[in-house]
């Protein structure tokens, strides 16, 4: 019995070891820091979201349990990130730290503020949490493989955050952008409790998106976000971006639709479509329990649009009956 007892307190001691082990590796930034410091405390804060990205994936181990870069209040001009590969499974956090809202501002210089490009097909775990992005081209863009339904990234949060003046508004001689935040391939999303406003190009609104959803960007979930000032379609799903959830929303002053299914189909468009196969219809979205204030007509005239033949050549036979599933909205 006290062989026993000695055995199980010893396995006990074993595990409280491994808990205790078991780490999350916490990076600051502060616009008044130090690109030379360790960034292990707010005393000694790096001043690039890049350079923290680098240093927090850097750190390796098996007890390794979460990465998380802290962003001290303050305003951080004309920097923008790109973060690669991401396919260990730990979760990669960007939040805002205590003390108020952090403001990322692009300048006017063009730039897409984050850029995910991971196509590895297992889930990549970022979160953005409690900043706002301003005058940037585009804010976030996740990208997996267009091309290849299996080459995807997953499992991503965009939370809380206020999302301003983006779009060629922020560049006026440069392109027309095409989104705020832009999905390629990513699936198994969040985006929740955000505020987009502001959202306009110069020229050609149509092209752009608050929340763009293409090529097999499957099962995310959009809810109790507020979409405020936006000239395009307000949320664009393309080609094959499946069982999507839009829910609890609120769109106001939205002088497009609030929501565009549509495709580029090659047996129309030819050689306009780019992509190596035809592109399909998605299927089975959901756009519930959203409401709508102060459209205009063009919003008011068609809230929603699904463009497109549902069964284009080179497409597979739907999985259900409606490409789009609309109930409760006061639109």
């Amino acid at each position: 019995m006290r062989r026993f007892i000695a055995l199980f307190a010893c396995g006990l001691f074993i595990v409280a070891a491994s808990l205790a082990q078991a780490a999350e590796v916490a990076i600051y930034i502060s616009p008044s820091g130090d690109s030379k410091a360790s960034g292990n405390d707010e005393g000694k804060a790096l001043d690039s979201l890049q350079v923290a990205i680098e240093r927090v994936l850097a750190q390796k181990g098996p007890d390794i349990t979460a990465r998380r870069i802290l962003v001290l209040p303050g305003h951080y001009v004309g920097q923008f990130a790109v973060i690669e590969d991401l396919s260990d499974g730990i979760p990669l956090v960007i939040a805002a730290a205590k003390g108020g809202r952090p403001v990322f501002d692009g300048n006017g210089e063009g730039r897409t503020w984050l850029v995910l490009k991971s196509s590895t097909g297992k889930p990549t775990r970022v979160t953005i949490e409690g900043l706002e992005v301003t005058n940037y081209v585009t804010a976030i863009s996740l990208n997996g493989d267009r091309d290849s339904e299996r080459a995807s990234n997953s499992e991503n949060i965009v939370r809380g955050n206020v999302f301003r003046k983006i779009g060629q508004i922020a560049y006026p001689s440069g392109n027309p952008s095409t989104a705020v935040i832009r999905l390629v391939n990513s699936k198994h999303n969040t985006i929740i409790q955000n505020h987009f406003v502001d959202i306009r190009n110069i020229t050609r609104c149509s092209k752009l998106h608050a929340i763009y959803m293409a090529h097999y960007s499957s099962n995310n979930l959009i809810e109790h976000n507020t979409f405020e000032r936006g000239c395009g379609a307000t949320l664009k799903t393309r080609d094959a971006s499946n069982d999507n959830v839009i829910r609890n929303n609120r769109f106001i002053e939205q002088r497009d639709s609030l929501l565009v299914d549509s495709f580029c189909d090659k047996n129309v468009r030819g050689e306009d479509c780019t992509k190596k196969t035809n592109e399909c219809p998605s299927w089975g979205n959901t756009f519930e329990a959203n409401t709508a204030e102060r459209m205009g007509p063009r919003a008011r005239k068609a809230p929603i649009a699904i463009l497109g033949p549902n069964n284009p050549t080179g497409c597979p036979l739907p999985r259900t009956k409606e490409r789009l599933n609309a109930a409760q909205n006061r639109l």
